[in-house]
């Protein structure tokens, strides 16, 4: 949902002990609509110093060394905090291993404002610039050191559903989709969230009528629908997976490109072997390092692994279709 100037605010409160997802966590809570997020060391009652490890590895020194992290989301009210935590959870089970705080924040702070310099003019790859509905053309030609030559441009409104393209996936999927992309090619975008990447792959030159947008969320479906107008995409479509059942009937794909989860995805593989056909291409993300050998082992009976890219802590698959 985007953000209304008379929505508040509150601060959701949870620990974590594994540091190692720190950095990832932040990212995924901020693409869920998050305008801040925050880590401090976890003191207890009665505890008046905090330990750290002086002999970590200098690879690590930008991570936070305590014992316990607590990790503090600002969030505005329309976000629930039970979807919020389901859906970082289903990535992060750590995070619901502890109890849950919840406190309103300051309403004397402009938390609009904040929540919008938090969101500027992001390149990626060779031909997308993402721009936000209050970036100014100073901020988009900063981005790119003056020169526009050869972009994208998109116009995003963040906070309705993930993608808003700062995060690895996003980008991971987006930079895959400019080298596969063909004029008149067919592309389904599964999980499609805001629509980033399926609106990316008409601009390059996919059939817009015969690609489509899925996704269980139907708020991210209206938001999607929105920003496709916004960038003169009209005729984009977007559908939930029941809605899409009859279209998928009769209908291949060139591409699939599917940003959701590692769970989901392995759920989604007779599904996609059935979309796809010999010659198709599939790019697989939303995968953290750990959970790569396990997503591929469910596609691998019928694509070829042609690559995989690696950003942060996550992974993109790709694959393509075997006879």
């Amino acid at each position: 949902m985007s953000v209304s100037s008379d929505e508040g605010y509150r601060v959701i409160r949870f620990t974590i002990v594994d540091r190692t997802v720190l950095d990832p966590l932040s990212e995924y809570l901020l693409e869920l609509g998050a305008a801040s997020v925050t880590m401090e060391p976890y003191v207890s009652a009665g505890t008046s110093a905090v330990s750290t490890s002086a002999d970590a590895p200098p690879e690590t020194w930008s991570r936070p060394h305590w014992p316990v992290t607590c990790v503090a989301a600002t969030v505005p009210s329309s976000i629930r905090t039970e979807a919020l935590l389901q859906a970082a959870a289903a990535v992060f089970p750590e995070i619901m291993q502890g109890p849950v705080e919840e406190r309103p924040v300051d309403t004397n702070c402009d938390w609009i404002q904040i929540a919008q310099r938090s969101f500027q003019p992001i390149a990626i790859g060779r031909r997308l610039l993402i721009r936000y509905p209050w970036s100014t053309e100073e901020s988009v030609k900063a981005t790119l050191d003056g020169s526009l030559n050869e972009r994208i441009l998109l116009t995003l409104e963040p906070g309705a559903a993930f993608g808003t393209g700062e995060h690895p996936t996003t980008q991971l999927c987006a930079r895959w989709l400019e080298l596969h992309v063909y004029q008149g090619c067919r592309v389904l975008d599964y999980g499609s969230g805001s629509g980033i990447l399926l609106m990316y792959a008409c601009k390059l030159g996919a059939d817009i009528h015969l690609s489509l947008g899925v996704d269980i969320d139907e708020q991210a479906i209206m938001a999607a629908h929105r920003d496709a107008r916004r960038n003169d995409l009209n005729e984009l479509v977007f559908l939930t997976p029941h809605e899409a059942e009859t279209r998928l009937l009769d209908i291949h794909f060139d591409l699939i490109v599917s940003n959701i989860l590692a769970p989901t995805l392995k759920e989604l593989a007779p599904r996609f072997c059935e979309l796809v056909p010999i010659g198709g291409r599939i790019a697989l993300s939303g995968i953290l390092v750990a959970q790569a050998v396990a997503v591929w082992d469910r596609y691998s009976a019928h694509f070829y692994l042609e690559d995989s890219q690696v950003q942060d802590e996550w992974v993109l698959l790709s694959g393509v279709r075997r006879s």
